[in-house]
């Protein structure tokens, strides 16, 4: 004998419960910041939510400025807002010098908005190993929506021409720039849906003997001669990445 169905079941869709669901799944319902791209090991991470800055920060050009901001957010509360002011050359900077990690592929994960004029805004992982500084840094430039990668001499080259990102202080763009520091190069960069494959590019290593540490920064310059903004959520430092 058949069961008989609720009267109430006929009203409405029923749901599949799936129950194959994978650990990074698991781990972003709970609240991970890793939704974007979800490769490689978490290394340390911040969401800007603490009541201080935990970044170091360098500004130049009146009127520049970093801070702490409540207005917008990729997430949560707050983010930074990074501001270039009203002189030539203005310059905002904030970084952050973390523990040597292990030697292969490290990624730098973060959300920005974008303001179109700035001259260019620019993301870099550098890693010190007590003899060499390898620099893997990528720009973007507003004004042409060119994507630049630092090459082995550091030079800017240009490896993309984009569809310009929507000028708007509410409106997180994502990217991710991959690099090998095993055998020096470039692995990928990533921004928003699309993927670029950059592993036959060099990046920039000169000599330094510094203490071994990891230095990872975002970076303003503009000479419009007007104070403009940005705001950056969600950082993210990966490694073992593929």
């Amino acid at each position: 004998m058949g069961h008989t169905l609720p009267p109430w079941t006929s009203k409405y869709k029923l749901i599949k419960v799936f129950g194959n669901i994978d650990n990074n799944e698991l781990a972003a319902r709970l609240g991970s910041l890793s939704l974007f791209d979800r490769r490689g090991d978490t290394f340390w991470y911040d969401d800007f939510e603490s009541a201080n800055l935990i970044w170091q920060t360098f500004v130049y050009g009146a009127s520049s400025a970093v801070a702490l901001d409540n207005t917008y957010a990729l997430s949560g509360a707050q983010c930074v807002k990074m501001t270039v002011g009203t002189s030539a050359s203005s310059v905002a900077i904030i970084y952050r010098t973390l523990s040597y990690p292990s030697k292969s592929k490290l990624g730098l994960e973060m959300a920005f908005t974008n303001e179109d004029n700035i001259d260019y805004v620019v993301m870099g992982i550098n890693l010190y190993d007590g003899a060499y500084k390898h620099a893997a840094e990528i720009r973007y430039v507003p004004s042409t929506s060119e994507l630049k990668y630092q090459d082995s001499d550091g030079n800017f080259q240009t490896f993309a021409t984009i569809t310009g990102l929507k000028d708007d202080l509410a409106m997180f763009n994502i990217w991710k720039l991959v690099a090998d520091f095993e055998s020096e190069k470039y692995t990928r960069f990533i921004l928003n849906d699309t993927t670029y494959d950059l592993s036959s590019y060099a990046y920039r290593k000169t000599a330094n003997v510094t203490a071994k540490y990891l230095y990872i920064f975002i970076q303003l310059l503009s000479n419009t001669g007007s104070a403009s903004s940005i705001r950056v959520d969600n950082a993210i430092v990966t490694q073992n990445e593929p």
